[in-house]
């Protein structure tokens, strides 16, 4: 870690944001509005710089994020597209050369696994029926248009779709 300035960040407030994995998150900066007089600034991930904004230019720090990462000078806030599981963390954004943040983000980025098995018993005509079930949404945007294939107890795997 860089500095203290993490674990004195951490008496901050905490905000929460939760994104999808593969998705786009725009993180603001706390205390920072249009109107704000921002001489420098510094964005920071788990204690480590990632950005700086100085006499009007921006510099992502690390090279390998410089196509993932930017800076909107409207309201200073970060943008990072898309999120990877990597990215979860304690975010800060310091302004003007402050110690302290005015609240610190915590990053959570949830993976999708892109299925869901769904395994269940129950009687039918006096058997003991077990099924499996595998849900798969082709994307967010289809996942009230759903499909997969139940497998009963015999080996017959049938195929099924619910649209709405």
């Amino acid at each position: 870690m860089e500095g203290s300035m993490f674990a004195d960040a951490m008496n901050s407030l905490v905000e929460d944001v939760v994104v999808e994995a593969g998705k786009n998150v725009t993180l603001g900066c706390p205390g920072v509005t249009e109107d704000s007089l921002v001489l420098m600034l510094e964005w920071r991930a788990n204690g480590m710089r990632l950005l700086e904004y100085k006499s009007r230019s921006t510099t992502v720090v690390r090279r390998t994020e410089q196509n993932r990462m930017s800076l909107s000078l409207k309201n200073y806030s970060l943008q990072l597209h898309p999120v990877t599981a990597a990215d979860s963390g304690m975010y800060e954004c310091l302004v003007n050369n402050r110690n302290t943040p005015e609240a610190v983000i915590k990053l959570i980025v949830r993976e999708t696994t892109g299925c869901t098995r769904i395994e269940c018993r129950r009687w039918l005509r006096g058997i003991d029926a077990k099924a499996s079930v595998e849900v798969s949404p082709k994307a967010a945007e289809d996942s009230d248009r759903l499909q997969g294939d139940e497998t009963d107890d015999s080996g017959r795997t049938l195929p099924w779709r619910r649209s709405e």
